[in-house]
């Protein structure tokens, strides 16, 4: 994400220097999640101010919400939870690791 951005940020649309995309990048390095989604949100907020950034934030995790939730809701329909499938087996040890990793 971070190449197809300053493509776009520094190339194409000359919003940002090198200088101002590299010191976002750092900020977005040193910020906990992910740095693209940083690097969005810090890109517009300091070109439109704070109501651009929480249009970008949004509109960055717009489908990302809507995916997980319909999968969600998919998986609560038509998933008994007493007789999982074997495919998702693993599903609960592999969301608990993923939580320890995040957390240590």
């Amino acid at each position: 994400h971070v190449a197809i951005l300053r493509d776009h940020l520094t190339v194409q649309r000359d919003w940002l220097d090198e200088e101002q995309f590299t010191e976002l990048f750092a900020i977005g390095q040193g910020l906990p999640g992910p740095t693209s989604t940083q690097l969005v949100i810090s890109t517009a907020t300091s070109r439109a101010g704070p109501l651009g950034g929480l249009m970008a934030f949004f509109l960055w995790n717009l489908p990302g919400l809507i995916v997980l939730t319909c999968c969600g809701v998919l998986i609560d329909e038509f998933v008994n939870p007493d007789e999982p499938p074997w495919y998702l087996a693993g599903l609960p040890p592999a969301a608990n690791r993923l939580g320890f990793k995040a957390f240590f």
